[in-house]
């Protein structure tokens, strides 16, 4: 199996280290399988110069050229809209902002050929109900809802399981095409509204993995069953605040980025389902006598 991360990171921020987190936690479950990190020429020299520990959790670091022009979110996306024909075999890419929690291995056993999972939070909007990410995509781009209204699902493309076909490479380049026509001619950097315009082109190729594979931790929309099949934890870096997790607490990344790899940031990242639900306590509806109970058999 083959896991893919793509960076675009420098000195002043903590990609680097929530890159860390992520692949300790990946090999925790994988510890033989390939990672592979897509990245441009000044984080891959930045990752050398201060000399991270995340060169030992990754088996080879491919280097693309983005516009120099382009911002570090347009640098990433214009790689990851494009990643299908960069690497070469099937893939799960892996967004820096996860945890993994449990194996992934069921994964490439899906009968789908390209696999996210689906969109939880939806707004009504246009008579429809839509992702508040693509109701901003349409107020800014003025374009209409017309070319999606066959599509049911609205995917996070966070983690992607994706075979090496042909179909999906031209997936890929459609994906692309219309998200460097977004970003260029609109400044909308997201990818994912243009992954559901390119799926509605291919008439609806995406399938749906279960939600364990991508567990938003970030409020309690999950349940206890799910964390208890969770596979990964996903927290949202860029856009939501809430969390009951510290991967995106800048004191708790700077330690990291001080001290590298310490015993108390293994026992973190390996016990993180714990510390997922003892965060969240005060804010969960369910049976908090049953949450305490499931803490104490952690």
């Amino acid at each position: 199996m083959q896991f893919v991360y793509i960076l675009i990171s420098e000195e002043s921020d903590y990609g680097i280290e929530q890159l860390l987190i992520s692949v300790i936690s990946l090999r925790k479950y994988h510890p033989d399988d390939e990672i592979i990190l897509v990245t441009d020429i000044p984080t891959k020299d930045l990752i050398y110069k201060i000399k991270s520990p995340v060169i030992n959790y990754i088996n080879e670091i491919k280097v693309e050229i983005p516009p120099a022009h382009f911002s570090k979110v347009q640098r990433s996306r214009f790689i990851k809209t494009n990643l299908r024909n960069i690497i070469d075999g099937d893939y799960v890419s892996l967004d820096t902002d996860t945890v993994i929690i449990g194996k992934l291995s069921e994964i490439w056993s899906s009968s789908g050929q390209l696999c996210c999972t689906r969109i939880l939070g939806l707004c009504e909007k246009y008579g429809r109900v839509l992702p508040a990410q693509l109701i901003e995509y349409y107020n800014l781009t003025g374009k209409t809802i017309e070319l999606d209204e066959k599509i049911t699902d609205f995917f996070n493309t966070a983690i992607i399981f994706c075979r090496d076909t042909e179909l999906n490479r031209r997936f890929y380049s459609t994906w692309h095409r219309l998200w460097l026509k977004s970003s260029i001619s609109y400044g909308y950097s997201s990818d994912q509204p243009d992954f559901w315009r390119t799926n509605c082109i291919f008439h609806n190729v995406v399938r749906e993995i279960p939600i364990q594979y991508n567990l938003p931790a970030i409020r309690p929309r999950i349940t206890l069953s799910h964390l208890y099949k969770g596979k990964v934890l996903h927290y949202y870096n860029s856009s939501v605040k809430e969390t009951a997790l510290k991967c995106r607490d800048h004191k708790f990344l700077q330690s990291v980025k001080e001290k590298g790899i310490t015993k108390e940031l293994k026992k973190y990242i390996f016990n993180i389902k714990w510390h997922y639900f003892k965060g969240l306590l005060p804010m969960v509806k369910e049976n908090k006598g049953n949450i305490l109970k499931w803490l104490n058999k952690r």
